[in-house]
């Protein structure tokens, strides 16, 4: 005996069958609807619409909801909130996601509109403990509004330790969003210009980096995998072993950074690949910025170049380029050639850097298993910046996946623990390094090969940096992690290196395998 008739059972069975497909279509209209939001912010940054991220924002919320739900965003005026944040919770928790929306006038009107002024976050404040003027609007976030005020952007920031040092940009005061997780809002008051997408970025940038220096000596301090990740980070491979207890990655990388900068007092920092540790930085922002703070701290100018694993996270390199140049002190450029970041750093009558993209994993593994290459393009790029550039008595350039070529070297000083790297599909790099007068080529990405060695089928100096973050692999024998300093004199044609260990401690502030390089062989 059924219990129920079969009529009333195909009737559900029917009704089952739409509600998951009904869902779906929801979704994909709310994605497509968000992304069309995204293309209008980016398409009207400098005009004061609803859009634009020049008008001050009128109202914030924040939006929890079940993590299968298709329609996570304010119901009242559906059109006008424009996400501004990614998942609060990053995916972690098991049957919630949460968002911060905005909205912005249709019509803003200075000195008239009533738009957000003020923000503060308190986890243990509510409705009955509100300040003055201000209004609650959950997970400890109060907010006041009048016609005065500055705020066109809001982000967040993940992580007890992550820190912000944008222009203009700053932390709201007190403690975390009080949704459990460790999350810090951070705001651009209207009076910063903001920051136009990457496309228009790139079309507006200088063709290259000129860099003034006046007395002859130039020292650059060169950090290379930095892993950082969003959250402190796990210690991979510590030496000596017992260090491990306790270790947070990005913690014990950053104190080794502000070791070596102020033992150090360079005139430039470089940052040559990886710098975020894609696997372990869902918001990979927040692991650059960490990266780059040590630096607009001490306020010094720095230049950055991409690795294979930067872009393993949730952002693209274009993506990454932009809040690198959000930051004080950066002298990168995106480059117009195949990849993010081919540009050269010019000192008239001291040196040419040229930083060069050697992008990540092949995009045709059947044919060119493992490491991607180094394009035409960029090869064309490369000459003709020689030629512009070449006049200076010192040439060197800087990427991160070595060539082959690096490991075919004499007079070899450091450590040499692993097999180069490099791309099995080689363009033919190190000949046109030759041809265009390249003296010195430096890489990272090899953790553990820390070595200078000269190569005399080019007639070039190829040196690794050594890794020094603690969140990328070590080991090897017991790996030490450093960093390579250089110190360049034009006027002498002089380039001498060496580097500085993370541990012991004590040692910290002793220089290792000095090395001056001979620019006329």
């Amino acid at each position: 005996m059924q219990l129920f008739p079969r009529k009333v059972v195909r009737l559900l069975k029917s009704r089952l069958l739409i509600l998951p497909i009904a869902l779906f279509v929801v979704y994909l209209f709310n994605c497509a609807f968000e992304k069309y939001q995204i293309r209008q912010v980016s398409q009207g940054w400098n005009a004061r619409t609803a859009f634009s991220l020049y008008t001050p924002i009128e109202d914030i919320r924040i939006v929890q909801c079940v993590k299968w739900n298709p329609l996570c965003r304010p119901m009242s005026q559906f059109t006008r909130w424009i996400r501004s944040t990614n998942d609060l919770y990053l995916g972690k928790h098991w049957f919630r996601k949460a968002f911060i929306f905005v909205k912005r006038p249709d019509h803003y009107v200075e000195d008239e509109s009533i738009v957000l002024e003020d923000m503060y976050v308190d986890p243990e404040s509510g409705t009955s403990d509100l300040s003055d003027g201000y209004h609650y609007k959950g997970y400890g976030l109060s907010v006041s509004y009048s016609t005065e005020g500055d705020i066109c952007e809001v982000e967040v920031l993940h992580g007890k330790d992550a820190r912000e040092p944008r222009n203009g940009w700053r932390a709201v005061p007190a403690d975390f969003l009080g949704t459990g997780y460790d999350v810090i809002l951070t705001v651009r008051p209207c009076s910063e210009p903001a920051t136009p997408a990457p496309k228009v970025l790139q079309a507006s940038e200088d063709r290259y980096i000129r860099f003034d220096m006046d007395r002859e000596d130039v020292k650059i301090v060169q950090f290379s995998d930095l892993h950082m990740s969003t959250g402190p980070g796990v210690c991979r491979d510590m030496f000596p072993a017992d260090r491990k207890e306790g270790c947070e990655a990005d913690a014990t990388t950053l104190e080794f950074m502000y070791d070596v900068l102020d033992s150090e007092y360079p005139d430039l920092v470089l940052l040559t690949g990886d710098i975020v540790n894609g696997d372990t930085s869902p918001d990979a922002k927040t692991a650059l910025l960490k990266a780059l703070s040590p630096m607009v701290e001490r306020e010094l100018p720095f230049a950055v170049i991409f690795g294979n694993h930067d872009e393993e996270g949730d952002l693209s390199r274009m993506e990454l380029m932009r809040y690198v140049q959000q930051v004080p002190g950066s002298v990168s450029l995106f480059g117009n050639v195949s990849g993010v970041g081919n540009y050269v750093i010019d000192s008239p009558g001291k040196f040419s850097l040229y930083m060069i993209d050697t992008h990540g994993m092949s995009p045709q593994g059947r044919h060119c298993p493992g490491y991607d290459w180094i394009r035409q393009d960029q090869l064309d790029w490369l000459k003709q910046a020689t030629i512009d550039h070449g006049g200076n008595p010192i040439q060197m350039a800087f990427l991160h996946i070595p060539l082959a070529e690096f490991c075919d070297v004499v007079d070899m000083k450091g450590s040499y623990r692993e097999a180069c790297s490099a791309t099995k599909c080689d363009l033919g790099t190190a000949k046109l390094l030759k041809e265009a007068g390249i003296q010195v080529a430096v890489a990272g990405h090899d953790h553990v090969n820390d070595f200078c060695g000269y190569n005399q089928a080019n007639h070039i100096h190829f040196c690794f940096a050594g890794g020094a973050g603690f969140g990328g692999y070590g080991g090897h024998g017991g790996y030490i992690r450093r960093a390579r300093i250089w110190r360049l004199n034009g006027a002498q044609r002089l380039v001498q290196t060496w580097k500085r260990i993370e541990w012991p401690l004590e040692e910290r502030r002793l220089s290792i395998d000095p090395q001056e390089l001979n620019l006329d062989v």
